[in-house]
């Protein structure tokens, strides 16, 4: 099998090189291959049309999305759907100017509730942790919805 380069694809198919590495980033272009001096197009491929016609392309946002939804049906505590919960929830508060710790929010994301301590929490940080949690899953139980506007 004969490859192009991107540059040449771009030119064979009348579009910027930036379009076709994006392209090929997002997996759109079938047996592309991304080597050391960059991407190997096959010679035969075939410029993409529209968003998602391609044949058996799926973005890699919607590959990411589903393996945090399986980890969250798991209630999987030690993969990546824990870490993005955990790590988004944190700094959105840290940034609303909520005093918990780290561990605190991971506390409250796994458990549902602050476990016994002696120092002080607002309350509404609590609940703003809680609200964000469930935030960061309403985006992903809506990941493939179309947006629109209200």
């Amino acid at each position: 099998m004969k490859y192009l380069s991107v540059k040449q694809t771009a030119q064979r198919w009348g579009i910027s090189p930036a379009m076709v590495r994006r392209y090929c980033l997002q997996g759109r272009i079938a047996k592309a291959i991304q080597g050391e001096n960059g991407w190997k197009i096959p010679e035969k491929a075939k410029k993409p049309t529209g968003e998602n016609e391609t044949a058996g392309f799926v973005p890699l946002t919607y590959a990411l999305a589903k393996k945090l939804m399986r980890q969250k049906k798991k209630k999987n505590f030690h993969g990546l759907y824990d870490y993005v919960q955990i790590n988004l929830t944190y700094s959105s508060c840290r940034m609303a100017s909520s005093r918990l710790t780290r561990r605190q929010v991971e506390t409250i994301f796994q458990k549902g509730k602050l476990s016994e301590m002696y120092e002080s929490v607002k309350v509404s940080d609590v609940i703003e942790t809680l609200n964000h949690c469930a935030c960061v899953d309403y985006v992903l139980d809506h990941i493939v919805d179309p947006v629109t506007i209200q």
